[in-house]
């Protein structure tokens, strides 16, 4: 796994790719209005669309997500 800092500043950084949950049916609030922010910037529903902060592995990742990700590749390494 290859993490590298995103060299973009701003807008000018991809969004998040990485696949989240979607709420049942879009039943709360902010399971609404997250699935709307997400539509405004043309972004596919199960998403993240977060600013991407890290490349892993040539994919944009946003900090919690790439924290997510090198958590769960050193568990799975120390196995």
């Amino acid at each position: 796994m290859k993490i590298k800092p995103v060299t973009e500043i701003g807008s000018n950084r991809p969004p998040c790719t990485m696949k989240i949950r979607v709420a049942a049916g879009l039943a709360s609030n902010s399971a609404k209005y997250g699935a709307g922010q997400r539509k405004r910037r043309g972004v596919p529903i199960d998403e993240c669309g977060a600013r991407g902060d890290f490349l892993l592995d040539g994919e944009p990742r946003c900090r919690p997500h790439a924290g997510q990700e090198a958590l769960r590749h050193l568990l799975e390494k120390t196995r």
